[in-house]
């Protein structure tokens, strides 16, 4: 059978790899809002203000360092809005790792007590000693500002938003529910999600399958794979960057076989 070869639109030749996806597989696509979360130094929101000048692109910083130094990059770029916020499940004050510019920052969010991770409880012998308590490791902190979804979206009258991506070191999953309704204005959500039960950075990508389906999403394409690197390295995939479409962009698939 001969197979049907489909290309992104002519403009969008320089594109990031996303984006050339979706203009290829959803032809005539028009991609007008993005809400880049975790956008660190502009690493995402930079190539995508370039590749389309007519999108409106929230990019959403909390570090202070990283703040000011995305805001000093996107300054070229009028289509570009940085905010020195995070998004999450709820509107409140929180804290978050202030190393300097690092991707890994983080909120930081209370662990359950007396809880062994999912390494220790996996390794742990029957009748054994209890696994030794992890010593707390000394990081800087710093005092944010987290804003649901759906209020951020309330407050400044966004009534649908084209791509969402997400990149919050493990915090990802708390993002998506933070929209709760506002799912439904949402055609992509691009999030970073573990694929091996030893990465407890991540959330696992079958949760992220989960909530979404039940948001009306399908999984559309998964990019930015990487093998474990922890404990000198492992050939298992550790994490991945899924991108999921909202149904209504794909019409009913009930029956088809």
């Amino acid at each position: 059978m001969e197979r049907t070869v489909l290309h992104p639109a002519p403009d969008l030749a320089g594109a990031p790899r996303v984006i050339r996806d979706i203009s290829a597989r959803v032809p005539g696509y028009d991609v007008r809002t993005i809400l880049d979360v975790g956008a660190n130094l502009g690493q995402s929101c930079l190539p995508l203000a370039e590749a389309l000048p007519r999108a409106r692109i929230y990019a959403f910083e909390p570090a202070a360092r990283s703040f000011a130094r995305l805001q000093a990059a996107v300054a070229v770029h009028p289509n570009v809005e940085p905010l020195n916020l995070a998004l999450g499940a709820r509107t409140e004050s929180a804290a978050m790792t202030a190393g300097g510019t690092s991707v890994t920052n983080r909120l930081i969010l209370p662990a359950p007590a007396q809880r062994p991770s999912l390494a220790q409880a996996l390794g742990r012998m029957p009748g054994g000693p209890p696994p030794e308590p992890e010593a707390p490791r000394r990081e800087r902190r710093q005092g944010v500002e987290v804003v649901a979804g759906a209020d951020f979206c309330r407050d400044r009258g966004i009534d649908h938003v084209s791509f969402l991506k997400i990149d919050t070191e493990g915090h990802d999953l708390e993002v998506v529910r933070g929209f709760g309704p506002f799912l439904q204005i949402v055609d992509f959500v691009q999030v970073e999600a573990a694929t091996n039960p030893y990465n407890e950075t991540h959330v696992p990508l079958r949760d992220f399958q989960t909530v979404l389906d039940q948001a009306g999403f399908y999984l559309f394409r998964i990019y930015g794979e990487a093998f474990e690197f922890k404990g000198g390295g492992r050939p298992v995939s550790r994490r991945c960057n899924p991108v999921f479409i909202h149904r209504r962009l794909v019409g009913e698939m009930e029956g088809i076989s």
